[in-house]
């Protein structure tokens, strides 16, 4: 399979601040590199399965998705705050529960296209835990093959001595998403789309394709 990935995506923002205690973004300042990575997330995974999506009550992933040509009823957006509400409001298939429950109700090989917009650490908090969903989406073999998977975490880490490495939490999600899928039965492929940037704070996304590794019998 030829994959070929666009470095001239779009150049205008939209998206959050970091809110305490949430797994969704919800940052209202603008970030150039938002816009790019929601254009080449619409452009990635598998439009003939479901695409989950961390979006704030704006909801500026899902309007991206639905212009790139993604129908609107195969798109679910996770968001266990009150501003579900507002997302229902614009028509938006918006429900009050977590990723990690949205997960845990969805099929194998149902997901075509998954953004998990953090707006918590590597670590995360008393409501959300990165790398627990990802376990749970590789091992539960969420992820259809040639799905897109999107993650963005906050850059929380001080660096109170030359003996630390900088963003070492980067090095540490990329390792788990690639270890956990080639684990499961996947390759996840790092597209060269994401990097380190500021919305409201430090912040990561990558996106990877994720494909079967063809190994299980």
């Amino acid at each position: 399979m030829k994959m070929e990935w666009d470095n001239d995506i779009g150049h205008k923002p939209k998206k959050k601040p970091t809110v305490k205690g949430k797994e969704f973004a919800l940052c209202r300042t603008k970030a150039k590199q938002k816009t790019i990575i929601n254009k080449m997330l619409a452009r990635s995974g598998r439009r003939d399965r479901l695409a989950i999506v961390l979006d704030g009550e704006n909801a500026q992933t899902t309007k991206e998705l639905i212009k790139s040509g993604w129908k609107k009823s195969s798109i679910h957006i996770p968001n266990f705050s009150e501003d579900y509400k507002k997302i229902l409001r614009k028509g938006y298939n918006a429900q009050n529960i977590s990723l990690r429950e949205m997960l845990e109700y969805s099929e194998q090989e149902s997901i075509g296209l998954l953004y998990a917009d953090y707006m918590c650490s590597m670590d995360g908090n008393e409501n959300c835990s990165p790398l627990n969903d990802i376990d749970m989406l590789f091992e539960g073999k969420k992820l259809a093959d040639g799905a897109a998977f999107g993650i963005t975490i906050a850059l929380r880490t001080r660096i109170t001595a030359d003996k630390f490495f900088v963003n070492n939490a980067v090095q540490k999600v990329i390792s788990h998403i690639t270890i956990r899928a080639f684990e499961n039965g996947y390759i996840a492929l790092l597209t060269p789309i994401g990097g380190v940037y500021k919305n409201g704070g430090p912040m990561w996304t990558g996106i990877f394709q994720v494909v079967k590794n063809g190994l299980e019998e």
